[in-house]
């Protein structure tokens, strides 16, 4: 549900929009490929985060819509958190 309201000293409306059901998420990408599970609990992702080990060549755990981890390459990082605000699994910050 979209809501308008008027910001003071701006001719500009404000939208909002309901905050989505934020998750915990351990993202992958190996050889090119990029994959992600789901957690219950943010125990269970924390464990299978450090059970994945050096599998893969970058990963990223996300709990909350905010990156809490991450590990390896940096442009498979990058592609990984590219990868999570397009499922739209992170917040994404007003500049």
């Amino acid at each position: 549900m979209e809501q308008q309201r008027e910001v003071k000293n701006s001719s500009f409306a404000q939208v909002t929009h309901d905050k989505p059901d934020w998750g915990i998420f351990t993202y992958f990408y190996h050889n090119g490929s990029v994959d992600y599970l789901r957690s219950e609990s943010l125990d269970s992702g924390q464990q299978l985060y450090r059970s994945r080990g050096n599998a893969d060549d970058s990963k990223i755990f996300v709990a909350n819509g905010e990156v809490t981890r991450s590990k390896g390459d940096q442009v498979g990082i990058e592609i990984l958190t590219g990868q999570a605000i397009m499922d739209q699994n992170i917040k994404q910050k007003n500049f």
